[in-house]
């Protein structure tokens, strides 16, 4: 499963060249499982060349060298955006957009800022990042008023831009297929949580909730879908430790997130912080009812969203709570599915994402 931000950079680079746009991606190396998905889309690749092995004061050396390669291409370029992602590259690309004299530089928020928590010299790389651009996007409300409490940002730099999903139809028979291919018996019930397998996506309260859910429904499956980054061997002790090993299956990276939720039931998911969840659009665009902890952009998104619940982050009886409460409703659960899948392709679709970048833009004379 890849991360939302770099889908969510795909979907932008791709949608603004097919607007007759000349697009150009700027990254820090070469590596990356969307690299060939850009190339097909006839996005320029240019690549900083830097390098994660090596001493600490190389690698340095390495984004520094980086650092001068993006003003050199801006410089030959003479771009009318210079557009920044993610937290490191937000920083080099304003500090780069402003040396080379690119008259607009936006950067992006897509998460709230806890990593200016774990690591302390994120927050004056962020606020001089805040500082040098036109222009601050953030993906939710929730961390656009994290930006302004955090950094001080001026509230008019910033523009609140929702993720954008490209809905997929839903095949007849694609269920059955699905069904049939993870094991899971006609009368059983899934619950998936699409999340990378990283600790503050609070898969261990959900096994932990699953206790009890399982010893209601004993038909019941939890499927884990994402890449495992450390503890996955730690959730399936948990697992045996509670007595849902049975009922628990994790299926690693998945390319095709939108097939496999045509054959689930509930969706959750347990984050502890969360800018904006492209995982919780794809659920709802599959008509999933959905469980999910009131962090980031999700109450935005699921507050009055029916057959939806949120709960408070680290709470495994509330996780339950809801849990359960879904699957006994399961049939109404069910019939109120296109009434969320016509809601999130009202207000969080492609083109809407795509719309709100190109007034961005276009400010600046694009």
């Amino acid at each position: 499963m890849l991360g939302g931000a770099e889908t969510q950079l795909l979907m932008l680079a791709a949608g603004m060249r097919e607007r007759g746009h000349e697009v150009h991606v700027f990254v820090i190396s070469d590596e990356g499982p969307l690299k060939q998905s850009f190339i097909d889309a006839g996005i320029s690749i240019h690549r900083g060349c830097y390098s994660m092995k090596g001493h600490k004061l190389w690698r340095m050396w390495l984004l520094f060298r980086a650092e001068f390669y993006l003003i050199a291409l801006l410089r030959r370029l003479k771009p009318d955006v210079v557009h920044n992602f993610l937290p490191l590259t937000n920083l080099m690309g304003a500090v780069a957009g402003r040396l080379a004299g690119s008259p607009r530089v936006i950067t992006s928020r897509r998460a709230l800022g806890t990593h200016q928590d774990r690591v302390a010299f994120w927050k004056p790389m962020d606020w001089v990042a805040n500082a040098l651009s036109h222009v601050i996007t953030a993906n939710s409300k929730a961390v656009a008023e994290d930006v302004m409490r955090r950094d001080g940002a001026d509230r008019k730099k910033i523009k609140v831009i929702y993720n954008g999903i490209d809905m997929p139809d839903l095949l007849p028979g694609l269920r059955q297929a699905v069904r049939d291919e993870l094991g899971i018996g006609a009368t059983s019930l899934a619950i998936i949580c699409v999340a990378n397998l990283i600790p503050y996506k609070g898969h261990r309260e959900i096994i932990i909730a699953m206790k009890h859910v399982v010893s209601l429904f004993p038909d019941v499956r939890l499927i884990l879908v994402g890449e495992d980054r450390g503890i996955g061997d730690d959730l399936d002790r948990l697992a045996r430790e509670n007595g849902i090993e049975r009922h628990l299956q994790r299926t690693g990276q998945r390319r095709d997130i939108s097939r496999l939720l045509s054959g689930i039931d509930v969706g959750i998911l347990a984050s502890h912080e969360e800018g904006f969840s492209n995982a919780l659009l794809e659920m709802l665009c599959a008509g999933l009812p959905v469980v999910a902890t009131r962090v980031g952009g999700n109450v935005e998104v699921l507050e009055g969203m029916p057959g939806c619940i949120l709960v408070e982050p680290n709470t495994p009886s509330e996780i339950e709570a809801a849990l359960i409460s879904t699957l006994e409703r399961i049939e109404h659960a069910r019939s109120e599915a296109a009434w969320r899948r016509s809601t999130i392709k009202v207000t969080y679709s492609k083109q809407a994402m795509l719309d709100g970048y190109t007034e961005v833009y276009q400010k600046s004379g694009l």
